[in-house]
Protein backbone atom coordinates (compact mmCIF):
# COMPACT_ATOMS: atom_id res chain seq x y z
CA UNK A 1 0.00 0.00 0.00
CA UNK A 2 2.51 2.39 0.77
CA UNK A 3 4.62 1.35 -2.39
CA UNK A 4 1.33 1.98 -4.43
CA UNK A 5 1.21 5.73 -2.92
CA UNK A 6 4.87 6.49 -3.50
CA UNK A 7 4.93 5.27 -6.75
CA UNK A 8 3.10 8.32 -8.63
CA UNK A 9 5.51 11.27 -6.44
CA UNK A 10 8.65 8.72 -7.54
CA UNK A 11 7.80 9.00 -10.92
CA UNK A 12 6.98 12.25 -11.20
CA UNK A 13 10.71 13.15 -9.56
CA UNK A 14 11.64 11.06 -11.85
CA UNK A 15 10.22 13.10 -14.70
CA UNK A 16 11.14 16.39 -13.40
CA UNK A 17 14.91 15.68 -12.85
CA UNK A 18 15.08 14.49 -16.62
CA UNK A 19 13.99 17.25 -17.61
CA UNK A 20 16.25 19.29 -15.08
CA UNK A 21 19.12 17.72 -15.94
CA UNK A 22 18.40 17.68 -20.20
CA UNK A 23 17.54 21.58 -19.20
CA UNK A 24 21.10 21.95 -17.56
CA UNK A 25 22.98 19.99 -20.39
CA UNK A 26 21.70 22.35 -22.29
CA UNK A 27 22.59 25.44 -21.08
CA UNK A 28 26.39 24.14 -20.44
CA UNK A 29 26.21 22.76 -24.24
CA UNK A 30 25.03 25.83 -25.83
CA UNK A 31 27.19 29.33 -25.64
CA UNK A 32 25.55 32.13 -23.27
CA UNK A 33 26.13 35.34 -24.25
CA UNK A 34 28.83 36.40 -21.89
CA UNK A 35 28.77 38.38 -18.37
CA UNK A 36 29.85 38.85 -14.89
CA UNK A 37 30.25 36.41 -12.93
CA UNK A 38 28.68 35.15 -9.40
CA UNK A 39 32.30 36.53 -8.22
CA UNK A 40 32.22 39.43 -9.98
CA UNK A 41 29.19 40.69 -8.88
CA UNK A 42 29.99 40.32 -5.44
CA UNK A 43 32.74 42.15 -5.68
CA UNK A 44 31.37 44.60 -7.27
CA UNK A 45 28.43 44.67 -5.16
CA UNK A 46 29.99 47.96 -3.00
CA UNK A 47 29.25 50.20 -5.84
CA UNK A 48 26.39 52.68 -4.99
CA UNK A 49 26.16 52.92 -8.80
CA UNK A 50 22.60 53.25 -9.92
CA UNK A 51 21.93 50.04 -11.27
CA UNK A 52 21.80 50.68 -14.80
CA UNK A 53 24.44 52.28 -14.70
CA UNK A 54 26.21 48.84 -13.30
CA UNK A 55 24.67 47.25 -16.11
CA UNK A 56 26.25 49.69 -18.55
CA UNK A 57 29.76 49.75 -17.43
CA UNK A 58 29.69 46.06 -17.35
CA UNK A 59 28.17 45.89 -20.61
CA UNK A 60 31.56 47.59 -22.31
CA UNK A 61 33.69 44.86 -20.97
CA UNK A 62 30.81 42.04 -21.76
CA UNK A 63 29.40 43.25 -25.34
CA UNK A 64 25.71 44.60 -25.66
CA UNK A 65 24.04 41.75 -25.24
CA UNK A 66 25.33 40.08 -21.77
CA UNK A 67 23.95 37.10 -19.34
CA UNK A 68 23.72 36.58 -15.91
CA UNK A 69 23.01 33.63 -13.78
CA UNK A 70 22.00 33.48 -10.12
CA UNK A 71 21.27 30.96 -8.11
CA UNK A 72 17.75 32.00 -7.17
CA UNK A 73 16.73 31.76 -11.17
CA UNK A 74 19.23 28.73 -12.41
CA UNK A 75 18.60 27.54 -15.65
CA UNK A 76 16.47 31.12 -16.43
CA UNK A 77 19.47 33.73 -17.36
CA UNK A 78 18.75 37.44 -17.07
CA UNK A 79 19.60 38.52 -20.22
CA UNK A 80 20.83 42.45 -20.53
CA UNK A 81 20.59 44.16 -23.86
CA UNK A 82 22.37 47.66 -24.18
CA UNK A 83 22.84 48.63 -27.47
CA UNK A 84 19.88 49.63 -30.36
CA UNK A 85 20.54 46.80 -32.50
CA UNK A 86 20.26 44.40 -30.33
CA UNK A 87 16.87 45.70 -28.51
CA UNK A 88 15.57 46.11 -32.05
CA UNK A 89 16.51 42.40 -32.82
CA UNK A 90 15.05 40.46 -30.12
CA UNK A 91 12.45 42.94 -28.90
CA UNK A 92 11.24 44.41 -31.84
CA UNK A 93 11.81 42.01 -34.59
CA UNK A 94 11.16 38.71 -32.52
CA UNK A 95 8.87 40.09 -30.55
CA UNK A 96 6.48 36.92 -30.79
CA UNK A 97 8.61 35.13 -28.32
CA UNK A 98 10.26 38.05 -26.47
CA UNK A 99 6.88 39.87 -25.36
CA UNK A 100 5.86 37.78 -22.13
CA UNK A 101 6.77 38.94 -18.43
CA UNK A 102 8.86 36.97 -16.01
CA UNK A 103 6.38 36.23 -13.19
CA UNK A 104 5.79 39.25 -11.32
CA UNK A 105 4.87 37.58 -7.26
CA UNK A 106 4.85 40.78 -5.23
CA UNK A 107 3.05 43.24 -7.64
CA UNK A 108 1.36 41.66 -10.29
CA UNK A 109 -0.25 38.58 -8.40
CA UNK A 110 -0.89 39.62 -4.76
CA UNK A 111 -1.11 43.36 -5.12
CA UNK A 112 -3.20 43.90 -8.41
CA UNK A 113 -4.26 39.54 -8.65
CA UNK A 114 -3.26 39.71 -12.34
CA UNK A 115 -5.46 42.67 -13.72
CA UNK A 116 -2.27 45.02 -14.45
CA UNK A 117 -1.97 44.29 -18.22
CA UNK A 118 2.01 45.88 -18.43
CA UNK A 119 2.57 43.17 -15.93
CA UNK A 120 0.49 39.94 -17.16
CA UNK A 121 2.36 37.24 -19.52
CA UNK A 122 2.05 36.80 -22.85
CA UNK A 123 -1.27 34.75 -23.60
CA UNK A 124 -4.82 35.66 -24.43
CA UNK A 125 -5.37 37.66 -21.76
CA UNK A 126 -2.62 40.21 -22.64
CA UNK A 127 -3.38 40.32 -26.22
CA UNK A 128 -7.23 41.88 -24.98
CA UNK A 129 -5.33 44.35 -22.92
CA UNK A 130 -3.56 45.60 -25.94
CA UNK A 131 -6.06 45.59 -28.72
CA UNK A 132 -8.02 47.85 -25.48
CA UNK A 133 -5.12 49.87 -25.26
CA UNK A 134 -4.24 50.80 -28.83
CA UNK A 135 -8.04 51.48 -29.84
CA UNK A 136 -7.85 54.42 -26.45
CA UNK A 137 -4.73 55.51 -26.59
CA UNK A 138 -3.17 55.16 -30.25
CA UNK A 139 -1.99 57.81 -32.46
CA UNK A 140 -5.57 59.49 -33.74
CA UNK A 141 -7.19 58.43 -30.67
CA UNK A 142 -4.68 60.37 -28.27
CA UNK A 143 -5.53 63.26 -29.76
CA UNK A 144 -9.38 63.44 -28.37
CA UNK A 145 -7.29 64.25 -25.07
CA UNK A 146 -5.87 67.54 -26.58
CA UNK A 147 -8.09 69.27 -25.10
CA UNK A 148 -8.13 68.62 -21.59
CA UNK A 149 -4.49 68.70 -21.73
CA UNK A 150 -4.65 72.44 -22.98
CA UNK A 151 -6.77 73.12 -20.01
CA UNK A 152 -4.21 71.98 -17.32
CA UNK A 153 -1.37 72.81 -18.82
CA UNK A 154 -2.45 76.26 -18.18
CA UNK A 155 -3.41 76.17 -15.02
CA UNK A 156 0.16 74.69 -14.43
CA UNK A 157 1.29 77.53 -15.67
CA UNK A 158 -0.95 79.92 -13.61
CA UNK A 159 0.70 77.27 -10.43
CA UNK A 160 4.15 78.36 -11.63
CA UNK A 161 4.03 81.92 -11.82
CA UNK A 162 2.57 81.86 -8.74
CA UNK A 163 4.98 80.32 -7.22
CA UNK A 164 8.81 81.90 -6.72
CA UNK A 165 9.92 79.55 -5.14
CA UNK A 166 11.13 76.78 -7.50
CA UNK A 167 11.62 73.80 -4.88
CA UNK A 168 7.86 74.03 -4.81
CA UNK A 169 7.29 73.53 -8.86
CA UNK A 170 7.38 69.78 -8.65
CA UNK A 171 4.33 69.06 -6.83
CA UNK A 172 2.31 71.84 -9.30
CA UNK A 173 4.27 69.87 -12.24
CA UNK A 174 2.86 66.60 -11.01
CA UNK A 175 -0.78 67.55 -9.50
CA UNK A 176 -2.54 68.77 -13.05
CA UNK A 177 -1.79 65.62 -14.84
CA UNK A 178 -3.01 63.13 -12.48
CA UNK A 179 -6.51 64.14 -13.56
CA UNK A 180 -5.37 63.68 -17.15
CA UNK A 181 -3.91 60.25 -16.70
CA UNK A 182 -6.54 59.15 -15.03
CA UNK A 183 -8.89 60.38 -17.46
CA UNK A 184 -6.77 58.92 -20.21
CA UNK A 185 -7.00 55.67 -18.44
CA UNK A 186 -10.83 55.20 -17.82
CA UNK A 187 -12.92 58.22 -16.91
CA UNK A 188 -14.92 61.37 -17.22
CA UNK A 189 -13.24 62.36 -13.89
CA UNK A 190 -11.34 65.38 -14.06
CA UNK A 191 -10.03 67.16 -10.76
CA UNK A 192 -8.38 64.82 -8.56
CA UNK A 193 -8.22 66.36 -5.08
CA UNK A 194 -5.64 65.50 -2.04
CA UNK A 195 -3.79 62.85 -3.92
CA UNK A 196 -1.36 60.94 -1.54
CA UNK A 197 2.53 62.50 -2.85
CA UNK A 198 4.06 59.51 -2.40
CA UNK A 199 1.94 56.30 -3.09
CA UNK A 200 4.38 53.52 -2.90
CA UNK A 201 3.83 52.13 -6.67
CA UNK A 202 4.22 48.13 -6.91
CA UNK A 203 3.98 48.01 -10.29
CA UNK A 204 7.71 48.54 -11.74
CA UNK A 205 9.05 46.22 -8.61
CA UNK A 206 9.74 43.46 -11.09
CA UNK A 207 11.37 40.49 -9.62
CA UNK A 208 12.51 42.80 -6.91
CA UNK A 209 10.91 41.77 -3.93
CA UNK A 210 12.41 38.50 -1.75
CA UNK A 211 9.11 36.42 -3.13
CA UNK A 212 9.92 37.30 -6.46
CA UNK A 213 13.43 35.51 -6.02
CA UNK A 214 12.07 32.48 -4.10
CA UNK A 215 8.79 31.21 -4.22
CA UNK A 216 8.34 28.63 -2.39
CA UNK A 217 7.72 31.59 0.17
CA UNK A 218 4.19 31.42 -1.01
CA UNK A 219 4.18 27.88 0.91
CA UNK A 220 4.56 29.39 4.16
CA UNK A 221 0.98 29.55 5.97
CA UNK A 222 0.04 33.48 5.08
CA UNK A 223 -0.06 34.97 8.04
CA UNK A 224 3.65 34.24 8.25
CA UNK A 225 3.80 35.79 4.61
CA UNK A 226 5.25 39.00 5.82
CA UNK A 227 5.74 40.47 2.39
CA UNK A 228 1.54 40.23 1.62
CA UNK A 229 0.12 42.48 3.79
CA UNK A 230 1.49 45.73 2.35
CA UNK A 231 1.22 45.16 -0.98
CA UNK A 232 -2.31 43.50 -0.99
CA UNK A 233 -3.67 46.69 1.13
CA UNK A 234 -1.80 49.00 -1.74
CA UNK A 235 -4.16 46.98 -4.33
CA UNK A 236 -7.10 46.99 -2.55
CA UNK A 237 -6.74 50.77 -2.15
CA UNK A 238 -6.46 51.37 -5.65
CA UNK A 239 -9.10 48.72 -6.67
CA UNK A 240 -11.60 50.77 -4.69
CA UNK A 241 -10.39 54.20 -6.46
CA UNK A 242 -10.16 52.76 -10.05
CA UNK A 243 -13.73 50.85 -9.50
CA UNK A 244 -15.22 54.51 -8.04
CA UNK A 245 -14.20 56.18 -11.34
CA UNK A 246 -14.91 52.91 -13.56
CA UNK A 247 -18.78 53.10 -11.86
CA UNK A 248 -18.93 56.88 -12.54
CA UNK A 249 -17.94 56.65 -15.91
CA UNK A 250 -20.39 53.83 -16.50
CA UNK A 251 -22.88 55.99 -15.44
CA UNK A 252 -22.14 58.56 -17.64
CA UNK A 253 -22.61 56.30 -20.81
CA UNK A 254 -25.62 55.38 -19.25
CA UNK A 255 -26.96 58.67 -19.14
CA UNK A 256 -25.96 59.08 -22.79
CA UNK A 257 -23.11 61.54 -22.37
CA UNK A 258 -19.57 61.26 -24.42
CA UNK A 259 -16.97 59.90 -22.63
CA UNK A 260 -13.45 59.56 -23.39
CA UNK A 261 -10.89 57.15 -22.12
CA UNK A 262 -10.69 53.28 -22.52
CA UNK A 263 -14.25 52.59 -20.60
CA UNK A 264 -15.81 52.75 -23.61
CA UNK A 265 -14.24 50.27 -25.90
CA UNK A 266 -13.42 47.97 -23.00
CA UNK A 267 -17.43 48.15 -22.57
CA UNK A 268 -17.92 47.22 -26.20
CA UNK A 269 -16.13 44.45 -25.44
CA UNK A 270 -16.92 42.70 -22.06
CA UNK A 271 -19.26 40.26 -22.65
CA UNK A 272 -16.87 39.31 -25.77
CA UNK A 273 -13.89 39.14 -23.30
CA UNK A 274 -15.32 37.74 -20.10
CA UNK A 275 -14.21 40.67 -18.58
CA UNK A 276 -16.10 41.80 -14.61
CA UNK A 277 -16.22 45.32 -14.04
CA UNK A 278 -13.71 44.93 -11.62
CA UNK A 279 -11.62 43.41 -13.68
CA UNK A 280 -11.72 46.85 -16.32
CA UNK A 281 -11.30 49.22 -13.60
CA UNK A 282 -7.66 47.38 -12.84
CA UNK A 283 -6.55 46.87 -16.40
CA UNK A 284 -7.50 50.15 -17.64
CA UNK A 285 -5.49 51.66 -14.92
CA UNK A 286 -2.16 51.02 -16.22
CA UNK A 287 -1.72 54.67 -18.15
CA UNK A 288 -2.21 55.92 -14.71
CA UNK A 289 0.48 53.95 -12.75
CA UNK A 290 2.99 54.09 -16.10
CA UNK A 291 2.59 58.17 -16.57
CA UNK A 292 2.37 59.22 -12.72
CA UNK A 293 6.15 59.62 -12.21
CA UNK A 294 6.87 59.33 -15.64
CA UNK A 295 5.55 62.57 -16.43
CA UNK A 296 7.27 64.83 -14.18
CA UNK A 297 10.75 63.26 -14.84
CA UNK A 298 10.29 64.18 -18.22
CA UNK A 299 9.60 67.62 -17.30
CA UNK A 300 12.83 67.71 -14.47
CA UNK A 301 14.80 66.56 -17.29
CA UNK A 302 13.61 69.31 -19.83
CA UNK A 303 14.67 71.93 -17.03
CA UNK A 304 17.58 70.60 -15.96
CA UNK A 305 18.60 71.12 -19.47
CA UNK A 306 18.10 74.03 -20.42
CA UNK A 307 19.95 75.37 -17.31
CA UNK A 308 23.03 73.11 -18.69
CA UNK A 309 22.45 74.47 -22.13
CA UNK A 310 21.06 77.84 -22.37
CA UNK A 311 22.08 78.43 -25.48
CA UNK A 312 19.36 75.41 -26.64
CA UNK A 313 16.61 77.59 -24.52
CA UNK A 314 17.24 80.73 -26.95
CA UNK A 315 17.36 79.03 -30.36
CA UNK A 316 14.36 77.57 -29.32
CA UNK A 317 12.50 80.83 -28.31
CA UNK A 318 13.42 82.39 -31.69
CA UNK A 319 11.94 79.72 -32.96
CA UNK A 320 8.78 79.94 -31.03
CA UNK A 321 8.28 83.97 -31.20
CA UNK A 322 8.86 83.67 -35.09
CA UNK A 323 5.83 81.20 -35.17
CA UNK A 324 3.24 82.62 -32.73
CA UNK A 325 4.11 85.75 -31.90
CA UNK A 326 3.84 87.91 -28.24
CA UNK A 327 0.29 87.11 -27.88
CA UNK A 328 -0.20 83.71 -28.63
CA UNK A 329 0.59 80.81 -26.67
CA UNK A 330 1.63 77.67 -28.87
CA UNK A 331 -0.93 75.00 -29.40
CA UNK A 332 -0.63 71.81 -31.15
CA UNK A 333 -1.32 73.45 -34.23
CA UNK A 334 1.88 74.97 -34.56
CA UNK A 335 4.11 71.73 -33.68
CA UNK A 336 4.45 71.29 -37.48
CA UNK A 337 6.05 74.39 -37.56
CA UNK A 338 8.30 74.19 -34.26
CA UNK A 339 10.69 71.27 -35.65
CA UNK A 340 13.36 72.38 -33.06
CA UNK A 341 10.49 72.02 -30.09
CA UNK A 342 9.67 68.87 -31.74
CA UNK A 343 13.48 67.45 -31.24
CA UNK A 344 13.92 69.22 -27.53
CA UNK A 345 10.90 66.53 -26.77
CA UNK A 346 12.93 63.71 -28.21
CA UNK A 347 16.13 64.77 -26.63
CA UNK A 348 14.63 65.20 -22.93
CA UNK A 349 13.16 61.38 -23.43
CA UNK A 350 16.41 60.47 -24.57
CA UNK A 351 18.93 61.88 -22.32
CA UNK A 352 16.61 61.48 -19.54
CA UNK A 353 14.89 57.95 -19.69
CA UNK A 354 12.43 58.35 -17.08
CA UNK A 355 12.20 54.66 -16.45
CA UNK A 356 15.86 53.47 -16.96
CA UNK A 357 15.75 49.74 -17.03
CA UNK A 358 12.51 49.58 -18.96
CA UNK A 359 10.36 46.72 -17.48
CA UNK A 360 11.85 43.08 -18.25
CA UNK A 361 10.15 40.93 -20.88
CA UNK A 362 11.00 37.23 -20.96
CA UNK A 363 11.22 34.40 -23.40
CA UNK A 364 8.78 31.90 -24.49
CA UNK A 365 10.86 29.59 -26.59
CA UNK A 366 14.68 29.54 -26.96
CA UNK A 367 16.34 31.37 -29.31
CA UNK A 368 20.09 31.65 -31.22
CA UNK A 369 21.31 35.47 -31.79
CA UNK A 370 24.40 36.15 -33.12
CA UNK A 371 25.66 32.55 -32.27
CA UNK A 372 24.59 33.15 -28.39
CA UNK A 373 22.16 30.96 -26.58
CA UNK A 374 19.29 32.77 -24.97
CA UNK A 375 16.66 29.89 -23.42
CA UNK A 376 13.20 29.85 -22.62
CA UNK A 377 12.04 31.46 -19.89
CA UNK A 378 15.06 33.74 -19.38
CA UNK A 379 14.13 37.53 -18.45
CA UNK A 380 15.24 40.14 -20.90
CA UNK A 381 16.55 43.77 -20.15
CA UNK A 382 16.43 46.49 -22.18
CA UNK A 383 19.05 48.76 -20.50
CA UNK A 384 17.53 52.06 -22.25
CA UNK A 385 19.49 53.64 -20.09
CA UNK A 386 22.41 52.51 -22.02
CA UNK A 387 20.35 52.15 -25.04
CA UNK A 388 20.30 55.40 -25.23
CA UNK A 389 23.97 56.05 -24.85
CA UNK A 390 24.64 54.02 -28.06
CA UNK A 391 27.68 55.44 -29.01
CA UNK A 392 27.41 54.26 -32.42
CA UNK A 393 23.91 55.58 -33.08
CA UNK A 394 23.83 58.75 -30.32
CA UNK A 395 27.15 60.80 -30.58
CA UNK A 396 28.40 61.95 -27.78
CA UNK A 397 25.52 60.32 -25.54
CA UNK A 398 25.61 62.35 -22.48
CA UNK A 399 25.50 65.97 -24.05
CA UNK A 400 22.05 67.52 -24.78
CA UNK A 401 21.97 68.15 -28.21
CA UNK A 402 18.67 68.53 -29.99
CA UNK A 403 20.20 69.33 -33.52
CA UNK A 404 20.67 65.40 -33.43
CA UNK A 405 17.09 65.07 -34.33
CA UNK A 406 16.76 67.74 -36.78
CA UNK A 407 16.22 66.85 -40.42
CA UNK A 408 17.31 63.11 -39.66
CA UNK A 409 15.89 60.74 -41.77
CA UNK A 410 16.82 57.66 -39.70
CA UNK A 411 13.64 55.93 -38.60
CA UNK A 412 15.17 55.83 -35.36
CA UNK A 413 15.51 59.50 -35.27
CA UNK A 414 12.38 60.49 -37.15
CA UNK A 415 10.02 58.29 -35.21
CA UNK A 416 11.62 57.99 -31.68
CA UNK A 417 10.17 55.86 -29.06
CA UNK A 418 12.86 53.99 -27.66
CA UNK A 419 12.23 55.59 -24.37
CA UNK A 420 9.14 53.87 -24.60
CA UNK A 421 10.04 50.48 -24.71
CA UNK A 422 10.14 47.91 -27.52
CA UNK A 423 7.70 45.82 -29.60
CA UNK A 424 4.39 44.85 -28.19
CA UNK A 425 5.52 46.27 -24.96
CA UNK A 426 6.01 49.28 -25.85
CA UNK A 427 4.54 52.05 -23.67
CA UNK A 428 0.39 52.77 -24.92
CA UNK A 429 0.26 55.85 -23.92
CA UNK A 430 3.42 57.22 -25.56
CA UNK A 431 1.69 59.71 -27.68
CA UNK A 432 -0.15 61.38 -24.97
CA UNK A 433 3.41 61.64 -22.86
CA UNK A 434 4.87 63.29 -25.78
CA UNK A 435 2.06 65.70 -26.32
CA UNK A 436 1.82 66.86 -22.86
CA UNK A 437 5.82 67.11 -23.41
CA UNK A 438 5.18 69.01 -26.16
CA UNK A 439 2.86 71.62 -24.56
CA UNK A 440 4.82 71.82 -21.56
CA UNK A 441 8.19 72.95 -23.34
CA UNK A 442 6.78 75.27 -25.72
CA UNK A 443 4.84 77.10 -23.93
CA UNK A 444 7.35 77.25 -20.97
CA UNK A 445 9.92 78.36 -23.14
CA UNK A 446 7.53 80.90 -24.80
CA UNK A 447 6.58 82.21 -21.74
CA UNK A 448 9.91 82.53 -19.19
CA UNK A 449 13.65 82.42 -19.20
CA UNK A 450 14.70 79.66 -17.26
CA UNK A 451 17.56 81.02 -15.12
CA UNK A 452 20.27 78.88 -12.70
CA UNK A 453 20.12 80.64 -9.16
CA UNK A 454 23.58 79.59 -8.89
CA UNK A 455 26.39 78.82 -11.39
CA UNK A 456 26.15 75.55 -13.19
CA UNK A 457 30.04 74.86 -13.10
CA UNK A 458 30.16 70.76 -13.28
CA UNK A 459 28.61 69.14 -15.92
CA UNK A 460 29.26 65.72 -14.19
CA UNK A 461 27.58 66.69 -11.31
CA UNK A 462 24.30 64.76 -10.35
CA UNK A 463 22.47 66.43 -12.75
CA UNK A 464 24.26 65.91 -15.68
CA UNK A 465 24.90 62.25 -15.17
CA UNK A 466 23.16 59.02 -14.28
CA UNK A 467 20.30 57.86 -15.23
CA UNK A 468 16.31 59.22 -14.11
CA UNK A 469 15.42 62.81 -13.70
CA UNK A 470 16.44 64.29 -10.06
CA UNK A 471 15.42 67.43 -8.96
CA UNK A 472 17.34 70.39 -11.36
CA UNK A 473 18.86 72.96 -9.08
CA UNK A 474 17.40 76.21 -7.99
CA UNK A 475 16.32 78.37 -10.71
CA UNK A 476 13.93 81.14 -11.17
CA UNK A 477 11.13 81.49 -13.89
CA UNK A 478 10.84 85.12 -15.26
CA UNK A 479 8.08 86.14 -17.61
CA UNK A 480 9.75 87.81 -20.55
CA UNK A 481 7.10 89.58 -21.58
CA UNK A 482 5.30 92.71 -19.39
CA UNK A 483 1.50 91.10 -20.43
CA UNK A 484 2.91 87.50 -19.79
CA UNK A 485 1.91 87.67 -16.37
CA UNK A 486 -1.48 88.72 -17.12
CA UNK A 487 -1.89 86.45 -19.80
CA UNK A 488 -1.06 83.24 -17.95
CA UNK A 489 -4.16 84.14 -15.31
CA UNK A 490 -6.80 85.14 -17.65
CA UNK A 491 -5.99 82.31 -19.34
CA UNK A 492 -6.32 79.71 -16.57
CA UNK A 493 -9.78 81.48 -15.68
CA UNK A 494 -10.89 80.20 -19.26
CA UNK A 495 -9.31 76.47 -18.62
CA UNK A 496 -11.20 76.82 -15.03
CA UNK A 497 -14.65 77.67 -16.29
CA UNK A 498 -13.94 74.65 -19.17
CA UNK A 499 -12.76 72.25 -16.65
CA UNK A 500 -16.23 73.40 -14.59
CA UNK A 501 -17.83 70.69 -17.00
CA UNK A 502 -16.03 67.78 -15.72
CA UNK A 503 -16.52 66.32 -12.07
CA UNK A 504 -14.04 66.80 -9.43
CA UNK A 505 -13.15 63.43 -7.37
CA UNK A 506 -11.30 62.81 -4.24
CA UNK A 507 -8.54 59.97 -3.49
CA UNK A 508 -9.44 59.95 0.15
CA UNK A 509 -13.18 59.75 -0.20
CA UNK A 510 -12.96 57.00 -2.35
CA UNK A 511 -9.77 54.80 -0.50
CA UNK A 512 -11.75 55.06 2.55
Amino acid sequence: MVLATALPLILCALIASKFIAARFSLLFRQKLPPGPSTLTRILDSQSNEPMAVKLRRWSQTYGGIMSIMDFAHFGEPTIVLSTVRAALDLLDKKGSIYSSRPRNILAGEICYRGFKGPLQPAGDRFRKFRTIMNTALGVEASKSFRSIEDFENKLLLRDLILEDDSGKHRPCIRLPYVPLLVHASITWVQSILHFPPAQKNFSFNTRGDLVDHFPILLRLPKLLQWFRMKARKQGEKEERFFSDCFNRSKEAIDRGQSVLGAITPALGKQERFGWSNSEIAGILSSPYIAGVSTTRGSFDAFISAVLLKPEVMKKAQAGIDSVVGDDTMPNFEDSHSLPYIRAIVKETLRWRPPIALGIAHATTEDDVYEGMFIPAGSTVIGNIYAITRDTEVFPEPEEFKPERFIDNPDPIFKNYNLTFGFGRRICPGQHIASDQLFLFVSRMLWAFDIVPLESITKPSSQMHRGPGSPAPPPYKLVPRREITRSMILEHAIDAERELELWESYSWDDATK
